[in-house]
């Protein structure tokens, strides 16, 4: 009789955001790991109602966690209390922390976890305050606890080790794959309608560094600004700042567009006609942004800071993300050069492959299997 499957819960509530960098991680890794038809059962603890846009490898069995529970002040009982119960009911062998949360209070329950990166830690003010509390302990215990964690980046690793003193032994650097948004190349489709603008793409909050973009954007010549306006495209995030006020203060109210929440079908499109996507974050864990507007044909410029260094390679321009002055110089120098921007472009096709057909989903498969 051949042995019983391990049996692997999976914290998939991250997937809600699935262009969110954790959401993005987790839909590609099951999109991968499909392909390697892996010996092991899994099952997902979700938001409820969200079981049909799961990935196939996550639909076997789930765990829907209702909406008054992602409230933070049940989230703590939902994640040492009922999910352990659910543990032990279901027999499972492993908990696979794939976001920030684990039932580290139950010691008992083997972990895996991958640990994105320590933003609650190191920028705590881009955090409402019992948020930031409740990640930053989970994360200390989530590092102390796991067998084996899984880290998308050297300079994670290295936080790790720098501020929670983690054992070297158990971590491992996986760069996470690129799964690009299936689309037909179509010229004539612009999402936007306009034909030349700058590009950002990501969540509005303190992290990401807006407000240094658009100052930056503000000291480019006024020319440049109205031949290339700036398209800010997310949704709102933790602490999200209303912007408005701070872009009339510079005087460049007609020069910055909002798009809110673009669907995915048309991202592919916005990158696509981008002539510049700007990506001056102060910290990442890693940085799909950068990477998928590079796929898609954009040049890139983004921080020299964190992950992003490793994530872009040569293929793009880094600034320094506490410098206007630097930021703007950059957007300056692509603006201003149509064949730089075609280096760029080529160079970050070039870069981008590297993630396409990368060994992520057996790296974890291996890690599955031995813990």
């Amino acid at each position: 009789m051949p042995d019983a499957l391990k049996k692997i819960l999976v914290d998939a509530r991250e997937l809600h955001f699935r262009r969110a960098g954790i959401g993005r991680y987790i839909y590609n890794l099951s999109h991968d790991l499909i392909k390697l038809d892996p010996p092991l059962k899994f099952a997902a603890a979700i938001k409820a109602g969200e079981k049909a846009a799961l990935p196939a490898l996550l639909q076997q069995q789930t765990l829907e966690i209702p909406p008054l529970i992602f409230h933070k002040f049940a989230k703590p009982l939902w994640d040492n209390y009922y999910i352990p119960q659910y543990f032990r009911l279901h027999k499972f062998d492993l908990f696979y922390a794939a976001g920030h949360f684990a039932p580290v209070l139950r010691k008992n329950i083997p972990i895996i976890a991958t640990i994105h990166d320590l933003s609650p830690i190191l920028f705590p003010k881009a955090f409402p305050l019992p948020v930031r509390s409740y990640l930053k302990f989970n994360l200390k215990q989530i590092a102390a606890q796991a067998t084996i964690i899984a880290v998308p980046s050297e300079n994670t690793k290295k936080d790790l080790i720098k501020v929670l003193h983690t054992d070297e032994r158990k971590i491992r650097v996986i760069y996470p794959s690129l799964v690009p948004t299936e689309f037909k190349s179509d010229p004539s489709i612009n999402p936007l309608k306009i034909e030349k603008y700058v590009l950002c793409v990501g969540t509005n909050e303190p992290r990401k560094n807006l407000r240094g973009l658009i100052r930056a954007f503000a000291q480019v010549d006024p020319e440049l600004r109205r031949e290339y306006p700036l398209v800010i495209t997310g949704r709102a995030g933790w602490m999200a700042a209303n912007l408005d006020a701070f872009i009339a203060e510079l005087g460049i109210a007609g020069e910055v567009i909002f798009t809110g929440f673009i669907e995915e079908p048309m991202l592919p499109h916005l990158f696509g006609h981008a002539d510049v996507f700007c990506y001056p974050s102060f910290y990442e864990g890693f940085g799909f942004p950068p990477l998928e507007a590079m796929y898609y044909g954009a040049p890139v410029l983004t921080s020299n800071v964190a992950s992003l260094p490793e994530v872009v390679g040569d293929a793009a321009i880094l600034v320094d993300p506490y410098s206007t002055a630097d930021i703007a110089q950059g957007l300056i120098r692509l603006l201003s050069s149509e064949s730089l921007r075609w280096e760029l472009r080529d160079e970050g096709r070039v870069r981008a492959q590297k993630f396409l057909k990368n060994d992520f989903a057996q790296k974890m498969l291996d890690i599955f299997l031995s813990a």
